[in-house]
């Protein structure tokens, strides 16, 4: 460096003093070059954080991360099993004698696994074998909680995660959180599930119907009651960070919103998924449940809160009648099927496994698929603006003839056979099913159906659908002894609901516009 600087220094016919200006300056550059290549050589090494951000060791909690999911995930080629579910109810000891006859109706003992975690024991004559076995909740009385309009028991509820963690059970790639008013299509979840990749994060669920709800807590949080899948790689590591994270939101009010703000925490968004219900609304579900979109039903919540889903029934009746047709056809189950028919002149929309409206009009699938507002917010209010998602007030003319489920059977070709009767309310019951009309069967329709029965014919949907789901056609079949047969199947790939190719109804389509 010194004989390069002297020769440059002699070419360049430079003094004494510009000679050492001249040496100076290349042995900075040289000492900047040392560090620079210094400093790029070590940015790839891994940095060293003070011991408060490592994870919390847990007593009971597997650090290994190479074996986080227990199996090599469902999304990646494998078929996800409901045995590798595992569900944590949350539950109150002095609700349990009305709540597990809830939980009865979907539970399959022998095949699910999982727990309902109580804050205090309860009475042995209040468990039997055909529920999940109880557990009882840590004491959390050391956490923080300053909100005055909450429970601290959303403490204890959020702590489900870590607690189940710390089971260490085996083979498990998803930890479903729920309540115990809240009530599931198992066949549904699992297949849910199963398109997602269980050794990743997830966090799937979705927001609340009420728009008070979501703004008071937020619109990228799962909502508990409805249920929150979350991969087991996620519980895991929340489980190590829980109980130092629930100390940062002594002010928030529930289980769920803790949750939240721990995920997050761990850079983890919400996967929305508009199968699992919230259902927070209170009255009538009708104009709910037969407009439920185009997406596999998960789970339902809040069911003492709502009217019997059948008018004629009481609330555990009408909840054991759907889930027969649940269990039986789970795939279209409430999936709504538009159709239209020329030689009676009438709309169908037929909500699977539960009702049939039938329309003495021409009423196009952009109306049908919006709720009609049958019920209220959970704020006991029912304007337009209290709903997160689409829904119509009473416009038309006349209200629907209302068919309601009254049986579902297997058929010999592996399908499933759902019946719906016409339902003829009184005066007084018309308060709740005709809405602010009054009006009786009959009254107000331009012509009345000369079939009191429909039969409707449905087939298991394929794997795919679960991934890319489309709206199936109808196929109408003549009345017999005033029963309706409608066949439904996949449309196909270039027919509309409204339009369908090689059919008679096209022209009634034209009249009717």
């Amino acid at each position: 460096m010194l004989g390069l600087s002297r020769r440059i220094a002699l070419f360049l016919n430079l003094n004494r003093r510009d000679y050492r200006t001249l040496l100076v300056t290349a042995f900075s550059l040289s000492l900047l070059t040392c560090a620079w290549v210094g400093l790029v050589a070590n940015s790839s090494r891994a940095p060293t954080f003070p011991r408060d951000f490592d994870p919390i060791d847990l007593p009971g909690i597997e650090q290994d991360e190479s074996s986080s999911s227990g199996s090599s995930g469902s999304g990646s080629g494998s078929t996800l099993a409901v045995d590798q579910i595992v569900f944590g109810i949350a539950g109150s000891a002095s609700l349990w004698i009305d709540r597990k006859e809830l939980v009865r109706q979907w539970w399959r003992p022998l095949q699910m696994r999982g727990f309902v975690w109580h804050d205090d024991p309860v009475e042995p004559n209040l468990w039997d074998t055909g529920l999940p076995p109880i557990r009882i909740s840590e004491d959390t009385s050391r956490f923080r909680y300053t909100n005055v309009d909450g429970s601290p028991a959303g403490i204890r509820i959020a702590r489900i995660v870590l607690e189940t963690v710390r089971m260490n059970l085996t083979g498990v790639e998803w930890l479903v959180l729920c309540d115990d008013d809240t009530v599931f299509s198992v066949d549904n979840l699992v297949r849910v599930l199963g398109t997602f990749d269980s050794s990743q994060m997830f966090y799937i669920g979705s927001v609340s119907e009420s728009h008070n709800q979501n703004v008071a807590f937020s619109h990228q949080m799962a909502f508990g009651g409805g249920g929150i899948a979350i991969s087991y790689p996620l519980a895991k590591a929340l489980a190590r960070s829980q109980d130092r994270c629930l100390e940062h939101y002594p002010q928030l009010t529930g289980s769920d919103d803790r949750l939240y703000a721990c995920i997050l925490e761990l850079g983890v968004p919400l996967t929305k998924h508009s199968g699992f219900h919230q259902m927070d609304i209170r009255g009538n579900p009708l104009g709910l449940l037969s407009a439920h979109p185009i997406t596999p039903f998960v789970s339902m919540h809040h069911i003492e809160a709502m009217d019997p889903v059948f008018p004629e029934l009481s609330r555990l009746e009408s909840l054991q009648l759907l889930i027969k047709a649940m269990t039986a056809d789970s795939s279209n189950f409430l999936q709504q099927t538009i159709g239209y028919n020329k030689d009676k002149g009438f709309t169908f929309s037929i909500s699977t496994g539960y009702v049939v409206q039938v329309f003495d009009q021409l009423v196009y699938p952009r109306v049908l698929e919006k709720a009609e507002i049958t019920f209220k917010a959970w704020n006991s209010r029912n304007g337009p603006t209290e709903f997160d998602l689409d829904t119509r007030k009473v416009k038309l003319p006349s209200p629907p003839f209302l068919f309601f489920l009254n049986n579902t059977m297997s058929s010999e070709d592996g399908g499933v056979v759902s019946e719906y009767k016409l339902y003829s309310p009184s005066a007084k019951e018309c308060k709740n099913y005709c809405w602010s009309r009054l009006l009786l069967p009959g009254m107000g329709h331009s012509k009345a159906p000369d079939f009191d029965t429909i039969r409707v014919v449905t087939r298991p949907l394929s794997n795919n659908w679960f991934k890319v789901p489309r709206r199936q056609c109808c196929r109408f079949g003549e009345v017999v002894n005033q029963v309706l047969s409608i066949t439904i199947l996949p449309c196909e790939p270039g027919e509309t609901v409204v339009n369908r190719r090689n059919s008679q109804h096209q022209s009634f389509v034209e009249k009717r516009m």
